[in-house]
Order: C-alpha cells, then sequence, then structure tokens
C-alpha cells in the first residue's frame, strides 16, 4: 500500500511518514494495481508486503508450490520504521500473462 501511495502522491517523500493534514489520493485496489515494472525491465506481481519476515517465507513457500513463476523476497528499508519484506513473483513475459496472475492470486493467498 504504500509504494501504491507514493505513485499516485508524487509529492509524498517518503510514504511512511505522512504530514498531518497532507491530502492524499488513494489508489483503486484490484489486480492490476499489484503488477510493477522493475528497473531493468522485469514485469512483476506483488503478492504480499508485510512486517513479518515468518509471514513473507510461509507467502513464498505456498506461492512456489501453486504457481509457474520464480517467487521472490525483497526487503524494503523504510526511514523511521521497520523493515518490510515484499513476495513477488517474476519473469513475466507480457502484461497480460502477469495481470492472469494477478487474478488468480486472491483464492492462493487467502488459504
Amino acid at each position: 500500500m504504500l509504494d501504491l501511495l507514493g505513485e499516485v502522491n508524487p509529492s509524498v517523500e517518503d510514504p511512511s511518514r505522512i504530514i498531518a493534514g497532507a491530502v492524499l489520493l488513494f489508489p483503486a485496489l484490484d489486480a492490476q494495481t499489484r503488477i510493477v515494472v522493475a528497473d531493468e525491465g522485469d514485469i512483476q506481481v506483488i503478492a504480499v508486503t508485510t512486517p513479518s519476515l515468518r509471514e513473507a517465507l510461509e507467502t513464498q513457500k505456498r506461492l512456489q508450490t501453486q504457481m509457474s513463476h520464480p517467487v521472490e523476497i525483497r526487503t524494503l528499508s523504510l526511514q523511521d520504521g521497520p523493515d518490510l519484506y515484499r513476495v513477488f513473483l517474476r519473469n513475466f513475459a507480457s502484461p497480460d500473462m502477469a495481470s492472469r496472475t494477478a487474478d488468480a492470486l486472491g483464492p492462493v493467498l487467502r488459504k
């Protein structure tokens, strides 16, 4: 969610430190918001971002058994807060493939 807030509110330099009284836009939360293109051009689907390494590892394991794409965890360090752990799938050949996977994530993540 912090990444999405940052994308639709470019004036917010650090989404983990929002000033009281700031006016924010909130993005639509659907499967398409899970799709990102990394700096190197890799199309990725974000499964979850959590402050719990244990939850990230459990989610990674579950996705590795049920999905056909590599599943990785990346640590996101916040300036004044705890680290966050992002679990994402990568190596999609097209945005359409990523979109189909993002649509299919709901039931997998609810288990």
